[in-house]
């Protein structure tokens, strides 16, 4: 892996963990916000198929993108990411998540 995908890599995790931790924050506070991870930071998940990531941390920051569960195991995370995929095809056909089931 090169160092710039690996730093890409690394941020985009940094986002996904600091996006939960605000999240918890402003539900625990009553407050309701969607908080999106950026196109720029997220365009990673478009070229890659769903069944290529084997990191928690990435399944975690497309489930968090999706609006899913984040709290399940690698298997469970990458079904439920399929399976919401499938049964939303608008969404499956945005561009950062085309390439998660084989799309252009």
């Amino acid at each position: 892996m090169s160092l710039v995908l690996h730093i890409l890599c690394t941020l985009v995790n940094y986002v996904s963990r600091l996006k939960i931790l605000v999240e918890s924050f402003l539900e625990n506070t009553g407050i309701v916000v969607t908080l999106l991870i950026t196109r720029s930071l997220f365009i990673l998940t478009s070229h890659s198929p769903l069944s290529s990531y084997k990191c928690k941390d990435d399944l975690i920051t497309i489930a968090g993108a999706l609006s899913l569960s984040r709290d399940r195991t690698v298997i469970d995370l990458t079904v439920q990411i399929k399976e919401h995929l499938m049964g939303n095809p608008d969404c499956a056909s945005q561009p950062q998540f085309a390439g998660l089931l084989g799309g252009k």
